[in-house]
């Protein structure tokens, strides 16, 4: 994995940080604007999910509704219909459960400000694949292990499973946050090992 020279020295070549104050202050300003846009759209986003979700439940009460009042004439004079009609109206309710379903999640997808976040994920699971190459081709261990260190790479994951713990727990999801604290305790250990005691 090549990587271009550096215009000034960088982490590679002393421990600090490659990023101008100017970028810094971009960057905070950037996600300061996010976070403050993100409650009313992940709360906007459940609200069309859970709708989407139960859209095909009220579609399947409507028809189970119409089969009772055409079969057993159970329910309210409305609901007549002969066979015929409430075969139709069934399969209508159903049609319209299916397209309002789908409209919701598209439409939940749009705004969702989290449907990036695994991007994330997978950016760095490649960039760390790549680094192993790199390694097995003969990049000097120390460099990278310094940078490993400096970088704050392991206590940041611990952070993240810590944060994950305490959000399965709110939740009520007990064994997902357990899985998350056991998680962040080994990596926070790795961190504590490798000299890194910002976990």
């Amino acid at each position: 994995m090549s990587t271009p020279p550096c215009p000034r020295p960088c982490h590679r070549h002393r421990n600090e940080p490659h990023v101008t104050e100017t970028a810094t202050t971009t960057v905070t300003t950037m996600n300061l604007r996010r976070r403050r846009g993100v409650k009313p759209l992940r709360a906007t986003t459940r609200a069309l999910r859970s709708f989407a979700n139960h859209a095909e439940h009220l579609a399947l009460l409507a028809g189970l509704a119409i089969v009772m009042k055409v079969e057993f004439h159970v329910g309210p004079s409305w609901l007549e219909h002969t066979g015929t009609q409430g075969v139709l109206v069934v399969l209508a309710l159903a049609g319209v459960a299916d397209l309002t379903r789908r409209t919701a999640f598209l439409a939940a997808n749009q705004i969702d400000p989290d449907i990036e976040d695994g991007d994330a994920f997978w950016a760095v699971s490649h960039l760390l694949k790549e680094l192993g190459i790199d390694v097995r081709g003969g990049a000097l261990p120390y460099e990278v292990m310094s940078n490993l260190q400096t970088s704050h790479t392991l206590p940041r994951l611990y952070a993240l499973l810590d944060d994950l713990a305490a959000a399965f727990a709110d939740d009520d999801e007990d064994d997902d946050a357990d899985a998350m604290r056991e998680a962040a305790a080994s990596i926070r250990s790795a961190s504590r090992t490798l000299g890194d005691h910002h976990a």
